[in-house]
């Protein structure tokens, strides 16, 4: 541009910025140059006219002598010559649209029979730069060859009466609507609206790379056919960029603004043609996408006068689409991070800093569809992580269970370091009753089941042998050993140093059932005696050749179900021992009939293999069930827990009873508790409680067991009354549900008829 010529356009902006009243004030102080003056003074006119006006706006009819010639240019478009001619090759059907330069007819042809667009150039049009545009047209779009662009099948020139007219024919798009418009009515999510808009970004850079530049990119430009294919038409402005057709066939005069204002980039309202390049169309794509993802573009010009909208476009920055107004937040989620930084590079001001071609937008938008790394700017190390993540889920959950796994071992080895160096002691209650831990800070707690995962039960006994502490305290663990004390039973000195075992009972290797013997040695599980810990246990009368009490006592393994229930005579030798694979929960014992209570779940099956119809659960079924230990009898198997395993068994690994407890919610648990019966028999009561039941018997007894005949056969009986309560009571707000209300699932019937009695009312084996 021309010194004097900025010059005269720096006063204009600087002016026109000035109320109308301190224009003539400021131009007097600062522009002394008559001449320049009066170009100034002009150009506020004119803006002021315009502004008026509205931007693109046709001036209000000042007469009636114009409204009449409008209404005579109406009629003459109404009565079109060419309708229902032939141009060319082709029959002229109907009028689709009229353009500044040609008119567009629907026309049909003959050999092959199709339906065409058929562009004919205006009469009126006499400039011979319009007239090399328009064959300048068939001559771009004959060249391009994408399914995305419209095809050109024909071109020439037409003789009538007016003179000679060219024109060509392109494809017909029926129903074809702008890819804005297509994209609102079908209301296409933010996936199928960037694949949409990559397919235009192929096709105008496919144009690109055979030296074209569209430069009236707009959705009225860009429509989408009924197939839903968008389509590129309208080359009519398109400039090559080779130097022979950029200098003889499309000369674009200093000034002249070609095309829609509101998707014009910057260097197109300078009106310089030497400083439009491909990086023009990037730029008003980059306005279509911000338009299709938010449903408005980033500049509001359409009531501006053609100045302020081209300073509008040079100058204002635009706000990232997740931030417009309207936009859903969900949305603006989406939008905010890479596709806002994709549309604003699309938009820079300076073409330097916007994306090199259209190629280059579309793969930074198929990178944001598939969660790669985008190239408009560095990515961070933990956006390259979330995108790894993103793009390769199923190695992520591989990853993080490894890591998982690797963070359970290595706390487990901690923990066993924290255990074996951590400051505790033990020490005996004042009552000398309880074993407590007292730690380092001087807080202390009792050994008991649920207080830790390490110390499961402490219990001091009476004297009863001199080989023996005068008061022997038992302490069971299961968890990593802790210091001194080691898996299974610790057998401490009540009265002496407490945290130090004399002596640690578990497992015999000599009755490791075969079974685990082989998954030892096939699948290298570990089933050493130092892998059972001491989960329960219970002193009782279990055999009469010896005075005193037993020492009954459960060891399971520290990951699986395999339990070994031994008895232990005050000598400390081992005297019985069965296996049984389950989930034990309580031991009880039946001092009349001789019978040792186990109350667990079976852990060789689940629910669903027990053919119960209205059972669908993977759970394990729980069960309680009797034996009679036999003293010496030490075995290397297990008890039989399923009918048909009984005949051939040994009698201690047959149940006396047998029977499945109906299955209960996760907060609830079955207990075993020895009472007496009225009449004075020993009996046990299985009872069902809920966690955080207030007073701790929870809702009541569910049933009976009472060996009150000389072979000890268990009697069943009902009772809903709370526990040693002796009425019906309400645990805080909720009442104590009814018998009906209490029976959530139904009774499960026993294994096979005959296993074991069932309770009243309960339904009958199948």
């Amino acid at each position: 541009m021309p010194d004097d010529l900025k010059t005269t356009r720096d006063f204009f902006d600087a002016v026109a910025d000035l109320p109308a009243e301190q224009r003539s004030a400021y131009l007097d102080q600062h522009c002394r140059d008559a001449d320049r003056r009066a170009q100034v003074e002009r150009l506020l006119a004119a803006d002021s006219a315009a502004a008026q006006l509205g931007f693109l706006q046709l001036p209000p009819a000042p007469d009636a002598e114009l409204s009449d010639r409008l209404a005579s240019a109406g009629a003459v478009l109404a009565r079109d010559p060419l309708l229902g001619q032939r141009i060319g090759r082709y029959h002229v059907k109907s009028l689709l649209g009229v353009g500044g330069m040609a008119r567009v007819y629907e026309a049909v042809q003959e050999q092959p029979h199709r339906v065409v667009a058929l562009k004919v150039m205006n009469h009126r049009v006499a400039s011979r730069s319009a007239l090399r545009r328009f064959q300048y047209e068939s001559q771009v779009l004959a060249r391009l060859r994408h399914p995305n662009i419209a095809h050109v099948y024909e071109a020439g020139v037409a003789s009538t009466a007016g003179g000679d007219l060219p024109w060509f024919a392109m494809e017909y798009l029926p129903g074809a609507r702008p890819v804005t418009q297509f994209a609102a009515e079908k209301q296409l999510d933010l996936r199928h609206r960037l694949e949409l808009f990559i397919k235009v970004c192929d096709a105008v850079h496919h144009g690109h790379q055979k030296g074209v530049i569209h430069r009236d990119l707009k959705p009225a430009n860009l429509l989408v056919d009924a197939s839903g294919e968008p389509k590129v038409i309208d080359f009519g402005v398109a400039r090559g960029v080779d130097s022979d057709i950029a200098v003889t066939t499309q000369q674009t005069h200093l000034g002249e603004l070609v095309g829609t204002m509101q998707y014009m980039s910057p260097e197109q309202c300078d009106g310089d043609p030497h400083g439009i390049d491909t990086r023009s169309d990037v730029y008003s794509l980059g306005i279509v996408l911000y338009e299709l993802l938010t449903a408005r573009p980033p500049y509001n010009v359409a009531d501006s006068t053609i100045y302020k909208a081209a300073r509008v476009i040079r100058d204002v920055l635009p706000v990232p689409p997740s931030t417009v107004a309207g936009v859903a937040p969900r949305l603006a989620r989406r939008l905010r991070g890479d596709l806002d930084t994709i549309v604003l590079k699309a938009i820079e001001k300076d073409r330097e800093r916007r994306y090199a071609s259209a190629a280059a937008l579309a793969d930074d938008l198929r990178r944001t569809m598939t969660g790669e790394p985008i190239a408009a700017r560095r990515p961070t190390a933990w956006s390259r992580v979330v995108r790894w993540i993103y793009r390769r889920p199923a190695a992520t959950m591989l990853t993080v269970s490894t890591f998982a796994s690797a963070m359970i071992v290595f706390g487990g080895v901690l923990l066993d370091l924290y255990w074996s160096s951590r400051p505790y002691r033990f020490e005996i209650s004042p009552e000398g009753h309880e074993l407590r831990v007292v730690l380092g800070n001087g807080a202390s707690y009792p050994v008991a089941r649920d207080c830790n995962d390490t110390f499961l039960f402490a219990e001091i006994l009476e004297p009863r042998s001199a080989s023996a502490p005068k008061r022997p305290l038992l302490v069971g663990v299961m968890a990593a050993e802790p210091g001194a004390f080691r898996r299974g039973l610790n057998i401490v000195d009540a009265d002496g140093d407490v945290s130090r075992p004399l002596r640690v009972l578990t497992v015999d290797a000599n009755l490791l059932p075969d079974v685990l013997r082989k998954r030892e040695t096939e699948l290298g599980q570990s089933f050493a005696p130092s892998t059972f810990g001491a989960e329960h246990l219970l002193v009782a009368d279990t055999f009469s050749e010896f005075p005193g009490d037993e020492i009954v006592v459960a060891f399971r393994h520290v990951f699986y179900t395999q339990t070994m229930i031994a008895i232990f005579d005050r000598d400390w030798q081992q005297r019985f021992a069965v296996w049984a694979d389950m989930d034990l929960d309580a031991l009880a014992w039946l001092p009349d009939a001789r019978q040792l209570v186990i109350l667990g779940s079976n852990g060789q099956y689940f629910l669903h293999e027990r053919d119960l119809e209205h059972v669908a659960s993977f759970n394990h079924p729980q069960v309680v069930f009797a034996i009679e230990p036999g003293l010496g009898v030490q075995l290397s198997e297990y008890v039989r827990q399923e009918p048909s395993e009984r005949p051939g068994a040994h009698e201690c690994l047959r149940p006396k009873w047998y029977w499945m407890l109906p299955a209960c919610a996760a907060a609830a648990k079955y207990e075993l508790r020895p009472s007496r019966a009225s009449d004075g028999a020993s009996q046990v009561e299985v009872v069902l409680t809920y966690e955080g039941a207030s007073p701790s018997f929870a809702y009541g007894v569910y049933w009976t067991l009472v060996d009150g005949t000389p072979q000890g056969e268990p009697r069943f009986s009902e009772t809903y009354n709370l526990i040693k309560q002796g009425e019906v009571r309400a645990w805080g707000d909720t009442p104590v549900p009814s018998k009906s209300e209490f029976a959530l699932t139904k009774d499960l019937p026993p294994l096979s008829p005959g296993t074991g009695p069932r309770p009243p009312g309960s339904p009958s084996p199948p």
